[in-house]
């Protein structure tokens, strides 16, 4: 993570974050807001075991996922997480999506968040876009996903009964990776067959 005197990524090894920033394993019915989570070498924040009912709020996530690019600036990872509400957080600069919703069945609720300049890990399994939607039953409504490597939403082959609303999706694909790997040119939703790469499109 980062240091408490600079938003950065500490110079010193031994000083980051070896895993993720905060996980949520089980529990119900809490609370996450205004929390900066920053420069952990796998998610930012991960929610997973059938932990329900959870309000993630007024957030930041930055720079997450520096060791792999299968993770991410925030996660929902069991299928039985649900009912999670995530409004107004950012989401920047991780080096897999800034939200993803690997497994969740839902129902959960993701509005008014902002995921730009996400998926820039360097290797060629990373996840590129600004939202992955794997599960069902997601609602994503006024979100901004912008100048992300990828798509700015990716939904894979077997995702069902999700719904896309009012969001602002722009300039996304016109970004280098931290590899200095040339711009995608994805588009700005990507709905993906079975057959495609699903962490990139």
């Amino acid at each position: 993570g980062s240091r408490p005197d600079a938003l950065a990524l500490p110079a010193v090894v031994a000083q980051r974050t070896g895993g993720n920033g905060v996980v949520v394993n089980g529990p119900d019915a809490g609370t996450i807001q205004n929390n900066v989570m920053a420069f952990a070498a796998r998610n930012g924040l991960a929610i997973r075991g059938a932990a329900n009912s959870w309000t993630v709020t007024g957030n930041e996530f930055r720079g997450n996922a520096i060791a792999a690019g299968t993770n991410e600036g925030m996660s929902l990872e069991a299928a039985n997480t649900i009912n999670t509400t995530v409004t107004g957080n950012l989401s920047v600069s991780n080096g897999g999506p800034g939200f993803d919703l690997p497994a969740s069945t839902g129902p959960n609720t993701y509005r008014n968040n902002t995921a730009t300049g996400n998926g820039v890990f360097n290797a060629a399994t990373a996840e590129t876009p600004g939202f992955r939607v794997q599960g069902s039953n997601q609602l994503l409504d006024r979100n901004v996903s912008t100048a992300n490597f990828g798509a700015g939403i990716l939904v894979v082959g077997a995702a069902q009964s999700n719904r896309l609303t009012r969001n602002a999706i722009f300039a996304n694909g016109t970004i280098t990776n931290l590899g200095a790997a040339a711009a995608t040119a994805q588009i700005g939703i990507d709905l993906l067959a079975t057959a495609d790469n699903q962490a990139r499109g």
